[in-house]
């Protein structure tokens, strides 16, 4: 009887694990047809990020996937049939694979994605959806996000007859049909190395120097700043940087140096935000943020809410 009670507990202990895993989830790089690479990378780890944020699936770290898949001679961009899918996610050692195009059409944009089940080797679903001005991007990525994480975790959910409108397009932007870019007039240079963001009333600042800074370190100096007469200096977080980030194709650091922040660099930067007991870094180059741990070493943008007299 003792050894029967043994063998049931140690059956419980063992399943517990085997039925509440999550599926593995590797998402490509999209592939760019007709607008830049940057874009393209960032759209494609704002829908990895939404992802992440749903909680449904193990996602495979980008960085993580960089560095398999160029061992193996794979890159991560630019697959996006169901074969290579297959191939590129059994060397992942994921469950799903999701792969996808960004493409220009006339003045708009359209995403196509495409989940591709690894073991069987079909393609279970596929979305698109047209975006028809830059000023509408940012809230259709994370509705297009939405949408395909709902589509992962439930299958009985329909896209199609999801017509639910979640994200109102914003007018705090001036496109430039000629550069196809975005530039907030909200944003007022100051002209001492901080900009007001006159919707939200907060102070933008970079950190000046080459110097490098663990987490600690950078939440350390932010808050004993008193640059130009601001208190409260703090790091920001994720979504806090999102409105610093043109829309478009434009380059971040070239707008953000027009904006005024004239110390930024082509580098990463320290956010507060967390996933899963990482933090999110946002590499300005290509305006995507990725997951470092806190030992990395990174440069400090800060974010003041309000001028002490």
């Amino acid at each position: 009887m003792k050894k029967l009670l043994l063998i049931l507990c140690a059956l419980h202990i063992f399943t517990i694990p085997l039925f509440s895993k999550q599926a593995r989830l590797a998402v490509l790089d999209f592939k760019a047809d007709g607008v830049s690479r940057a874009t393209s990378r960032r759209i494609s780890e704002l829908i990895r990020v939404n992802i992440i944020n749903s909680r449904n699936f193990l996602i495979i770290e980008r960085a993580q996937m960089g560095r398999i898949l160029n061992e193996q001679g794979f890159q991560q961009s630019g697959c996006v049939e169901v074969v290579c899918a297959v191939k590129v996610g059994k060397i992942l050692s994921a469950n799903k694979i999701l792969v996808g195009t960004v493409m220009k059409l006339g003045k708009s944009t359209v995403l196509t994605a495409r989940v591709v089940d690894v073991e069987k080797g079909i393609s279970e679903f596929s979305h698109d959806q047209k975006i028809e001005s830059a000023d509408k991007l940012y809230e259709n990525v994370k509705a297009f996000s939405r949408k395909l994480s709902k589509k992962l975790s439930d299958k009985n959910y329909s896209i199609e007859e999801d017509e639910e409108d979640e994200y109102a397009g914003d007018k705090d932007y001036i496109i430039d049909e000629a550069k196809g870019t975005g530039i907030n007039r909200d944003f007022v240079d100051r002209g001492d190395g901080t900009i007001y963001d006159k919707k939200t009333g907060k102070i933008w600042a970079v950190k000046k120097g080459s110097k490098l800074y663990s987490f600690s370190e950078a939440i350390r100096v932010t808050e004993k700043s008193k640059k130009a007469r601001f208190q409260n200096w703090r790091l920001p977080t994720r979504e806090e940087l999102q409105r610093l980030l043109p829309r478009g194709d434009l380059s971040v650091v070239f707008y953000l140096k027009k904006l005024g922040l004239k110390h930024v660099t082509d580098y990463y930067y320290w956010t507060l935000s967390k996933v899963k007991g990482q933090i999110l870094v946002l590499e300005m180059a290509t305006g995507t943020f990725e997951l470092s741990d806190h030992k990395g070493k990174y440069r400090v943008v800060m974010v003041s809410d309000k001028l002490e007299d």
